[in-house]
């Protein structure tokens, strides 16, 4: 479950937008606190409600992709066992197997290259240098949270940097094709 705080337009309460799934097992358990804080604030916030999972215009709108909990996971009851830290566990390792497929080939080639050179230093260096590359931005995000309220606010301009990011994508593409033609042509 997501909560967004939208600045009203020509009102004067603030809204809450909560989005939320069928298919999500957090959202489900957030729900009763979530109708609790309604009746509470509900003369002094106006709360929208968003279910993606009924409308994919909304989905598509607001960037929300379907990743459901698998299901051992949505199953596991961190309470019974301790602390949860095999819960905590399990949650990283699955995460992991989503982030996989995307470093794989960064991480493969490093493992090649340090497997050629033959230097445990060497390669314990190239390794931590790809660890801290990997969790920067999760260092940089809890050092600074404070700083995210200091964000412009999400609008047009956010769709023109996705758009000139793609366009700088493309060229490089372009170029790379270009190399690559040269070099097999």
């Amino acid at each position: 479950m997501a909560l967004m705080i939208v600045p009203a337009m020509a009102k004067t309460k603030p809204t809450v937008a909560i989005i939320k799934a069928e298919w999500c097992s957090a959202c489900q358990k957030l729900e009763p606190t979530m109708m609790e804080l309604m009746k509470e604030y509900g003369d002094k916030v106006e709360f929208v409600v968003l279910d993606v999972s009924s409308d994919d215009k909304v989905a598509e709108m607001l960037d929300v992709i379907q990743l459901p909990t698998p299901q051992f996971l949505a199953n596991w009851n961190p309470e019974r066992k301790g602390k949860g830290y095999v819960s905590a566990l399990l949650i990283g390792a699955s995460s992991g197997l989503v982030v996989g497929p995307c470093t794989a080939p960064a991480l493969g080639a490093a493992l090649a290259y340090v497997g050629t050179q033959g230097n445990v230093f060497f390669g314990t260096t190239v390794l931590f240098v790809f660890a801290i590359g990997m969790g920067t931005l999760m260092i940089a995000l809890g050092t600074f949270s404070g700083a995210l309220s200091a964000l412009p606010r999400s609008g047009e301009w956010m769709v023109k940097v996705k758009k000139g990011f793609g366009f700088v994508m493309i060229l490089i593409a372009q170029y790379l094709f270009v190399q690559a033609g040269q070099r097999f042509i």
